[in-house]
């Protein structure tokens, strides 16, 4: 599953600058980004936040969750300024964020219980070339 920071990579790579320069431009401390991006760890909303500010061509949606088309389309003959989302499209945003970590959660238990059972199953071979043996 892609992260945040590899979409954050993808639009440094769009926007032709360097992780340093993103740092700039949203005023983190040098290495912030760069440090979440080799790791692959998640960022502060704090920076989400200033990165949807900063870069407003991109879908904030798509940002944080990969939905999307990662660039919102402004129709060339409108020359309205970009609108920012209504709350009820927050809202939806949330609950598609609240379903994915449900979701994620569930496939986690099923994983836990997998390996719990995997876990038993050996033990119980074990327990039984141990008497065969003795």
């Amino acid at each position: 599953m892609e992260k945040i920071t590899d979409r954050i990579k993808d639009i440094i790579t769009n926007e032709r600058i360097s992780v340093r320069q993103m740092e700039i431009a949203i005023g983190c401390s040098n290495g912030v980004l760069s440090k979440a991006i080799k790791q692959g760890t998640d960022i502060s909303a704090v920076w989400v936040s200033k990165i949807i500010e900063k870069y407003k061509i991109y879908n904030p949606g798509w940002l944080l969750t990969g939905i999307g088309e990662m660039i919102i389309i402004k129709e060339e003959n409108s020359k309205e300024e970009l609108k920012p989302p209504e709350n009820n499209y927050f809202s939806q945003l949330l609950d598609t964020k609240n379903e994915l970590i449900a979701s994620l959660r569930q496939q986690i238990q099923i994983q836990a219980d997998y390996i719990n059972n995997l876990k038993e199953s050996s033990s119980q071979k074990s327990g039984e070339q141990k008497r065969k043996a003795g």
